[in-house]
């Protein structure tokens, strides 16, 4: 049987919605285009919600370096008058990052209310990125 990440991304391979796909059982990479002939990957996961047996689809997307203390300080801003999902900052790798994320529970997930929240997530670290920088990394 497969789970609902491989079922997303077969729904996103014949949706078109796409211009670059990559996945395995856990994860999806997919590449929108935004504007501007620009592009944005967002990550689609799936992880178990804290303290409960239900599970979430999380939806992250890069938007920018944290190189100074000044953009985690607009990022802490922006959450603040946000309507949908979050910014965080990834401090995984060997440069510090801001996330755009967002989650969506898993259980009676539909297809149109996941590519919403996907264009959603993708436009929104796309604009931060345009604005914070210009280029188009992420």
């Amino acid at each position: 049987m497969a789970t609902i990440i491989e079922q997303l991304a077969t729904a996103l391979q014949s949706s078109g919605l796409v211009v670059g796909l990559e996945h395995h059982a856990q994860a999806i990479l997919a590449k929108l285009a935004t504007s501007g002939g620009r592009t944005q990957v967002v990550k689609v996961s799936l992880e178990q919600r804290k303290q409960s047996s239900d599970y979430l689809v999380r939806l992250t997307s890069r938007a920018c370096k944290a190189e100074h203390h000044s953009i985690i300080k607009e990022a802490l801003k922006t959450n603040s008058l946000s309507e949908v999902g979050s910014l965080s900052l990834n401090t995984a790798g060997s440069t510090s990052v801001i996330d755009v994320r967002h989650s969506l529970v898993a259980e009676g997930l539909q297809f149109d209310e996941f590519v919403s929240a996907l264009r959603t997530v993708a436009f929104h670290a796309d604009a931060i990125e345009q604005r914070m920088g210009g280029g188009d990394k992420f």
